[in-house]
């Protein structure tokens, strides 16, 4: 600081010598630690009662390029159905809240398009620990496996606490498709394509082939815990029969729960998702 009385007993703040720039395009996220050098013990007057440190900054916004297929409404082609929403089945509101995502965010369905697939929740993991959640969004997924936000403001997902400079995990999850994430961390720049086992996290088995090239989410988790066992069929066995509904047991999104969603519950029965996937 420039010239403090010594002891600095006046309640006033002051900054350091140093430039605070240095810091910039930091990842705000994880432990920060203050470092307090006494270099005049002799002349102290008082005691430190108690320090803090606040981070101030402009929210920066990322909008990501994302590409997903479910094998579910999957209908060839690099083209998935949208039966969901000529049926006008698809809720205006973003239907993470729940158990067992519990995701508090307020996104509402405002979208104009004509090829809406359904929800999809997507998560920026920390580099360091992929087990962090750094930020999640939800969007609406698109036939064509793209994914845009839910005001209509446009192609790719925003996302507002990621920086331009830092490197994530991202992970995509949905209501009754196996959860995947990518195999490394990567930038938020370019095209985050999940239709191909390569940028997968151990993607040949997390990934489905749905021909042509392309790979899709494993469709069936109807408990949407990422893991495919009794509990799913159980699920499934309660309610066999229901038409035109919203419902995690409807896993081809087509309106209907019937025999076609368990065979595909059944094809892919055992199936996991990476443990730090999985509720």
């Amino acid at each position: 600081a420039t010239n403090p009385p010594c002891p600095p007993t006046d309640g006033n703040s002051y900054q350091p010598n140093g430039n605070l720039s240095d810091f910039d395009g930091e990842n705000l996220n994880g432990d920060w630690t203050l470092t307090v050098n006494d270099v005049y013990p002799s002349e102290d007057g008082g005691q430190l009662q108690n320090w803090a440190l606040e981070i101030c900054y402009t929210p920066q916004v990322v909008n990501l390029d994302l590409k997903v297929m479910l094998e579910g409404p999957y209908l060839g082609a690099s083209t998935m159905s949208n039966d969901l929403q000529t049926l006008s089945l698809i809720p205006s509101t973003q239907p993470f809240n729940g158990a067992p995502w519990n995701y508090a965010g307020t996104e509402n369905n405002a979208s104009s398009a004509a090829n809406i697939v359904d929800w999809i929740l997507v998560e920026a993991r920390s580099a360091a620990n992929n087990a962090t959640i750094i930020e999640q969004r939800a969007g609406l997924l698109l036939t064509d496996g793209s994914i845009i936000e839910s005001d209509g403001s446009g192609a790719g997902l925003r996302f507002f606490n990621l920086g331009t400079a830092s490197t994530y995990f991202f992970s995509v999850k949905t209501r009754n498709h196996m959860a995947v994430m990518t195999d490394e961390d990567i930038s938020v720049s370019g095209l985050i394509d999940f239709t191909q086992t390569a940028n997968v996290s151990n993607g040949t088995s997390q990934l489905t082939n749905l021909g042509g090239g392309v790979f899709g989410l494993h469709a069936g988790d109807f408990t949407s815990n990422n893991v495919f066992t009794v509990d799913d069929f159980n699920a499934y066995i309660t309610n066999p029969s229901n038409i035109y509904s919203y419902s995690n047991l409807d896993t081809n999104k087509d309106g209907l729960v019937t025999v076609q969603d368990y065979n595909l519950y059944r094809k892919n029965m055992s199936k996991a998702s990476l443990p730090v996937l999985q509720y």
